[in-house]
């Protein structure tokens, strides 16, 4: 008994895992892959004009079957609000949301702001990819945005690494001129 309690829980750190929810039915967890430091190419439209880079994204699971983007509404790779998305066996649907922060090199008149009006993508054979959607805006300027993305290479979530996350990119990228 031991010994098969021991296996079971080796193996629900693999891939999926087997959850009990609130009204005691089991379902499957497909948030744990997705979980990881992801070095990704990042390409973000602005107004339709793109430029693409290579920037951090940091993936945590937040809940059972809900995985939270650090690094898109803050100019921290990790902490402050994130952007999260619902997981399924077919892949993950970012969950419309608002959120700001505060930079004077992004934007002198006061905050940020970001809006996410959708998302979506998958990990298959260990790529990430997709994108998400909406305006950005500083002031009285506003302009529609697409942050897409897609990454093979993840190491542990935490991991500090040198590249910007995408929300540096994204505010650099509403600045440029057109």
């Amino acid at each position: 008994m031991r010994k098969a309690f021991f296996a079971a829980l080796v193996l629900s750190g693999c891939g999926t895992s087997t959850t009990t929810s609130s009204d005691g039915g089991t379902g499957t967890d497909y948030a744990p892959p997705y979980v990881g430091a992801w070095t990704a190419s990042v390409t973000i439209t602005v107004n339709g004009s793109s430029t693409t880079g290579t920037d951090d994204l940091p993936i945590q699971e937040s809940s059972t079957n809900v995985i939270a983007f650090q690094g898109v509404c803050s100019t921290s790779t990790y902490g402050g609000q994130a952007v999260t998305a619902d997981t399924t066996a077919s892949g993950f649907t970012v969950v419309a949301t608002s959120c700001s922060y505060s930079d004077p090199s992004d934007c002198a008149s006061g905050d940020i702001d970001l809006s996410v009006s959708s998302g979506s993508g998958t990990l298959s054979n260990g790529t990430l990819s997709g994108s998400i959607s909406g305006t950005i805006s500083c002031g009285l300027e506003s302009a529609s945005y697409t942050l897409s993305f897609t990454s093979s290479t993840k190491g542990a979530y935490g991991t500090e690494r040198a590249l910007p996350p995408p929300a540096a990119a994204l505010a650099t990228a509403f600045r440029r001129p057109e």
